[in-house]
């Protein structure tokens, strides 16, 4: 993001605004490498003629220096397919602008006649203010935009749908923004209603967390062409909002910035025809496909050594249906012995060839002996009578090893117990599938080895004292829990930064502070959900060639 300073508040606001021209510190002597006729022509060009518009994170100067161009030209592409009522006010506020474009194209997408008609007397009547057309059959917004993209030059590109307007100063200040911070790949300011200039809380300013549960950034924020050449443009595939998400967080991963412009807006129409009303099916459908093609998952498993369990898990691996080298594995070695490691070693080496990455760490300090027996950890009497140095050494095994070790930029964690086999193919893209914007994990269905045939999760009866219990029966398809296993569950990256259980808490009775469920009510504490994915189903071994299920699974 980028802060916009007004200087105008500032007591010594002229002599602050002259410093950061010229890329240096303010002294008892004020500098002055520029007049006030150079700052004041400076600022007629690039802001509001007021002080108001120089960024701050960065100094002009320095900008300068590395061959950065005060005022960049730009392109507005409007795309329209019958859209014809609508596009005169489109192509009207862009001429209207305080800085004008260099480039206006509409791009007529197999139009009927009387848009085409609306198309050639616009194209003629501002043809002398830069206005053309190019017409085609694309029968896709994405690939329209691409074509209207490619027919222009201009360093800085707007992409506006037909039915919309943009605000007299909207290439003003996202230009100027762009201008001010080279890494900055795209600028936006605020929706309103174009007949009432009412706020819509479709687009706000997004932080690179907001951004990977859903878009809130309009088409129509000025892109600096060089960041979306390199991200690959529009997704042809994919519809309105669908296909500039996709765009936005491939910037993103690229590391390019986004400016927030709150001065500008934007008019957003609202209407029956709009192509990405009625879709909420297919786009629910299309953002899975978007995070299935760009997410990178960290694959997470604590190894306590079960050597019995080790090809359970790895075929837990050979499904999760990923591209490989979007997957980092992170592997923790708890088992204590030295027969357990060689042989970890050899599972894993055979499975993760073709990986984005691996992080394989030997963590042998155990809480009190033999708490995390391979062999005794699994038994109920053993773990009441030890419950809370064993629930303090799994909280420190996830939140003081692993969740350092997770890797920088990964979008998702995928927790796999060292005794947990997930059955059927393509377990991320089944458990993803559920993670709805508001969702910040998703479980698989886990049977408890321990007597009651319930899965382990659970709902809370209480907060303050802490009371919850195992939900009934396995659901058949999704079901809201109030908290989740670590077993083989899906969560956002950002809880594991935000949310990790760093202190221990008591589980429902008060006396066993097991993690999962700190995570969990920090989940719930942060307003966010999670899902029992009843279609997702797991082995839970118990010993070689044993395992617990339900029925069917």
């Amino acid at each position: 993001m980028t802060p916009q300073i007004d200087y105008r508040q500032l007591p010594d606001g002229r002599t602050q605004l002259r410093a950061r021209v010229a890329g240096r510190l303010v002294t008892s002597e004020p500098q002055a490498e520029w007049t006030d006729d150079q700052l004041d022509a400076w600022l007629a060009e690039v802001g509001d003629g007021a002080g108001r518009a120089l960024p701050g994170p960065r100094d002009l100067a320095a900008d300068l220096a590395v061959g950065a161009d005060p005022h960049l030209p730009a392109a507005v592409v409007i795309t329209c397919h019958n859209y014809g009522r609508w596009l005169g006010a489109a192509v009207e506020s862009c001429l209207a602008q305080t800085r004008p474009p260099a480039e206006v194209v509409i791009v007529d997408d197999a139009s009927d006649a009387d848009t085409a008609e609306i198309v050639t007397r616009l194209a003629e009547r501002y043809a002398d203010r830069g206005v053309r057309v190019i017409r085609g059959e694309w029968h896709s917004v994405s690939a329209a935009r691409d074509a209207g993209h490619a027919a222009t030059s201009a360093p800085l590109v707007c992409q506006l749908d037909a039915d919309d307007t943009l605000g007299p100063t909207w290439l003003a200040e996202c230009c100027a923004a762009l201008e001010a911070d080279p890494q900055a790949g795209l600028a936006y300011g605020r929706a309103v209603d174009p007949d009432t200039g009412a706020d819509i809380d479709y687009v706000r300013p997004v932080t690179d967390d907001d951004l990977r549960r859903q878009n809130a950034i309009p088409c129509c924020a000025v892109a600096r062409r060089e960041a979306v050449d390199r991200a690959g443009g529009w997704l042809r595939w994919a519809q309105p909002q669908v296909c500039e998400w996709g765009l936005w967080l491939r910037m993103m991963q690229l590391g390019w910035r986004r400016a927030w412009c709150p001065s500008a807006s934007y008019g957003y129409r609202q209407h029956a025809g709009q192509m990405h009303r009625g879709w909420d099916e297919t786009r629910r459908d299309q953002q899975v496909a978007v995070m299935r093609d760009l997410y990178r998952v960290a694959v997470v498993t604590p190894y306590c050594g079960r050597e019995w369990a080790l090809p359970a898990v790895a075929a837990t691996y050979d499904r999760l249906g990923w591209e490989r080298r979007r997957l980092h594995v992170v592997a923790v070695d708890n088992g204590a012995t030295d027969e357990f490691s060689p042989a970890l070693e050899t599972v894993m080496v055979s499975r993760v060839l073709g990986y984005g990455g691996m992080t394989a760490i030997i963590d042998h300090q155990q809480a009190v002996p033999d708490v995390m027996n391979s062999e005794l950890s699994g038994q109920s009497g053993h773990r009441h009578a030890h419950g809370r140095e064993m629930a303090e050494q799994v909280r420190r095994i996830y939140a003081d090893v692993i969740r350092p070790a997770l890797p920088l930029g990964c979008d998702l964690v995928l927790t796999v117990e060292d005794d947990v086999e997930g059955l059927g193919p393509d377990l991320l893209p089944r458990l993803l599938a559920h993670l709805a914007p508001d969702v910040d994990a998703v479980g698989a269905v886990l049977r408890n080895r321990f007597g009651a045939r319930r899965p382990l999760a659970w709902r809370v009866m209480s907060e303050d004292p802490y009371q919850a219990e195992m939900i009934e029966a396995p659901p058949a398809g999704p079901r809201e829990v109030d908290a989740l296993g670590f077993g083989l569950t899906l969560w956002r990256a950002e809880v594991w930064r935000d949310l990790a259980p760093l202190r221990s808490a008591p589980n429902w009775d008060a006396h066993l502070p097991w993690p999962d469920h700190v995570i969990s009510a920090n989940i719930r504490r942060a307003g966010r959900r999670m899902i029992l994915a009843g279609d997702v189903r797991t082995h839970h071994w118990t010993a070689a060639g044993e395992w617990q299920a339900f029925d069917g699974d």
